[in-house]
């Protein structure tokens, strides 16, 4: 078997100029730790989010939401790593071996924010299925990982869920504290209140540093919630 891992990714990884975000951080940590123990990686990303991105030596290549399995052949993948199972559900995998990350527990958080859009679990259970190894962030969520197992019918160490952290390069840029402090709250989860953790911070740091909300898309923090947060620190 050669080494060409192609990611599969419903999500952005750190590319120039484009923002990111969890799903992507993890993604992108996982096939840089491969690249780092000498695999071939590649990412294949949605073709809509890559339509304004600029050549570069990313190694992103663009697949069809309509048809995700497409590009398999032509990428020459000798294992294919699906960061969401949505995603693996939607594809075929030409019989290549599979590995699926568990990162985010989709059903759960859209159970808990109420959203109109049901996830099946019955597709999730039959991605499961088709998954030779699963990748869990810790302890609990191999837990939660193995109880899926056992709704599609599978063992709960076959496929086997390792544990693999979220990881960083070893090498890492050092950090020099600001001379103002500086805290950035940007997650935006609807079945959590961010203001008490919000008005500790921004009670902290009054007269002395600053709280970055980045909310309200190009209108800025809502008057509603500076109003919540009190004028005693510098919000932005």
């Amino acid at each position: 078997m050669g080494n060409k891992v192609l990611v599969y990714t419903q999500a952005l990884v750190p590319l120039p100029g484009l923002p990111v975000s969890g799903e992507g951080l993890r993604a992108w940590s996982l096939g840089e730790g491969l690249r780092a123990h000498g695999f071939d990686v590649a990412y294949a990303l949605p073709a809509p989010l890559l339509e304004t991105l600029e050549k570069s030596d990313s190694g992103a290549v663009a697949y069809d939401p309509a048809d995700p399995g497409a590009l398999i052949e032509s990428q020459g993948a000798d294992v294919l790593l699906f960061a969401q199972w949505p995603l693996l559900a939607a594809c075929g995998t030409g019989g290549l071996p599979v590995v699926l990350d568990t990162y985010t527990p989709l059903i759960l958080r859209q159970s808990l924010a109420g959203g109109t859009r049901a996830l099946d679990p019955a597709t999730k259970a039959m991605a499961f299925g088709k998954a030779d190894l699963l990748l869990c962030t810790g302890q609990r969520q191999q837990s939660y990982a193995q109880a899926w197992q056992l709704s599609a019918g599978l063992r709960p160490d076959d496929p086997p869920a390792v544990i693999v952290p979220p990881a960083l390069d070893p090498e890492m840029p050092a950090w020099e504290p600001p001379e103002t402090p500086t805290v950035v709250y940007a997650a935006e989860a609807a079945w959590a209140d961010p203001l008490p953790g919000l008005r500790v911070v921004a009670d902290l740091l009054a007269d002395r540093g600053v709280l970055r909300v980045l909310a309200g898309g190009d209108e800025g923090l809502p008057p509603a919630l500076r109003g919540e947060l009190g004028e005693g620190a510098h919000i932005e």
